[in-house]
């Protein structure tokens, strides 16, 4: 897991990994905030007293974003733990149920996969995210499913095959870290997650199933102007990275079909005024025409603006 000063989240998922029914050898966790609170938490928390073999807390020097987290803790698994066959990669806010890891193992064994995902659901359990379908009729029926019980029905339990997804809750084989390498770190936020699935689905088969389902509950957005304006940032940095992903990596072509739609929300929430224009086009320029995510050069301002804007609301934006 990567993490940025979401205790109360963190706490919760840990929990839920000790009540595994398949017990989990090791948690590794990324602190892109090195809290004193969060290594206590990691090393002496009450959840150890589950079925968790070993807890390794890695302090981030700074915030560079999920990926770089994650790529943080897949080299050390990569150099220290040659024991580990298979990893678990969480966001810290996704609660699995006790039975989501075994069911996960033996559905990824049956498929002859390397990489395998859940359904993600909301509070109320409807369908928060889910992969795209390599199968176009199957990519139609599932966006017309409003919850897992609908889906399973549709399309039935699975595993099927698809192309990219988001990273709440992956399941990976080792040899994908040892032969593909870990998650880029030049993401920042939101969009790293596409382009590693994306990576191993291109070679490997990656499957996701109807009936795994895992919630995904972030914090509330605490509202005010703080909230928005990192929000607004957030959408940006997606705006980017999407670009980035669609247009120029040979891999990622299929998501180009989504940029314009997101550059119309990002339009219909913010307005046509001149600095929304302009941001949207830098988004575009930077990762477009420059070919960069929204962690290297061609992002450098947003985040530079980004450094002396208002806290409220970073939690929920940089994890």
């Amino acid at each position: 897991m990567a993490t940025y000063r979401r205790s109360a989240e963190l706490s919760r998922c840990l929990n839920s990994v000790s009540r595994q029914s398949c017990p989990v050898d090791r948690v590794i966790v990324a602190d892109n905030a090195a809290e004193r609170e969060i290594r206590r938490l990691v090393e002496e928390g009450d959840w150890r007293t589950g079925g968790v073999g070993t807890a390794v807390y890695l302090p981030m020097p700074e915030n560079r974003g999920c990926g770089a987290g994650l790529k943080s803790a897949e080299l050390e698994i990569l150099q220290r733990h040659p024991e580990i066959t298979h990893v678990w990669i969480l966001d810290d806010d996704a609660v699995p149920p006790p039975d989501a890891l075994e069911l996960l193992l033996d559905k990824m064994d049956a498929a002859g996969a390397d990489l395998i995902v859940p359904l993600l659901t909301d509070a109320a359990g409807q369908i928060w995210a889910f992969p795209e379908p390599l199968d176009r009729k199957q990519r139609r029926i599932i966006r017309e499913c409003g919850t897992p019980g609908e889906a399973v029905q549709r399309l039935g339990a699975g595993p099927h095959r698809f192309r990219w997804c988001t990273g709440a809750c992956v399941l990976i084989s080792r040899r994908v870290l040892e032969m593909l390498g870990p998650h880029r770190d030049d993401y920042w936020m939101l969009g790293e997650d596409h382009e590693f699935s994306l990576r191993v689905a291109q070679r490997w088969r990656a499957v996701f199933c109807c009936d795994v389902v895992v919630p995904h509950l972030p914090p509330e957005n605490p509202g005010g102007a703080g909230a928005e304006f990192w929000q607004k940032a957030k959408f940006l940095a997606l705006l980017q990275n999407l670009c980035y992903n669609g247009l120029r990596l040979g891999y990622g072509r299929g998501m180009g079909r989504y940029i314009p739609g997101n550059f119309r929300r990002y339009f219909r929430d913010y307005g046509w005024k001149w600095r929304t224009v302009e941001e949207a086009g830098r988004a575009f320029w930077g990762g477009a025409v420059l070919g960069q995510a929204a962690g290297g050069p061609a992002g450098a301002g947003l985040r530079k603006k980004l450094a002396g804007a208002p806290a409220a609301g970073r939690e929920d934006v940089l994890t």
